[in-house]
């Protein structure tokens, strides 16, 4: 079996893998989606796969979210540079770990500048590893 994600992989090639094998796609945009899909894989891959285990592990970790909130802006690219609107998965475990996406009004992936994260003025951004590797240099 092969697990893709909708948003991650494109329908040309999932396509062709359905021809060859079984493909189970995802599309996770809330933790609550997240668990869904980790407990339809558990009914799917059986006991070797202990889904209600992982989920109980995972909803533990967003009791002990943070006290004070904080206004974050996450981006996720540079050129041009992209943030996460509040349809998105990374949006969901920010809001539910008790922070504030500055950019909640967005849609999707939206390009920003720097004069809007000025005018947001988040307390705190996070840069993303994935898809677009920031590092000391950027």
């Amino acid at each position: 079996m092969i697990i893709a994600n909708k948003e991650e992989n494109n329908q040309e090639d999932i396509e062709q893998l359905m021809q060859h094998y079984s493909v189970w796609i995802s599309q996770v945009s809330s933790l609550e989606e997240n668990y869904d899909m980790i407990d339809q894989l558990g009914h799917i891959l059986g006991p070797v796969y202990p889904a209600q285990s992982i989920i109980e592990l995972h909803q533990n970790q967003f009791n002990d979210v943070i006290d004070e909130v904080k206004r974050v802006a996450y981006l996720i690219w540079q050129e041009p540079m992209m943030t996460i609107g509040y349809d998105t998965f990374i949006h969901d475990v920010l809001e539910k770990s008790g922070y504030h996406n500055v950019f909640d009004g967005a849609v999707r992936c939206p390009e920003i500048s720097i004069a809007t994260i000025r005018e947001k003025n988040p307390n705190v951004i996070f840069l993303a590893s994935e898809p677009f590797p920031f590092g000391k240099s950027t």
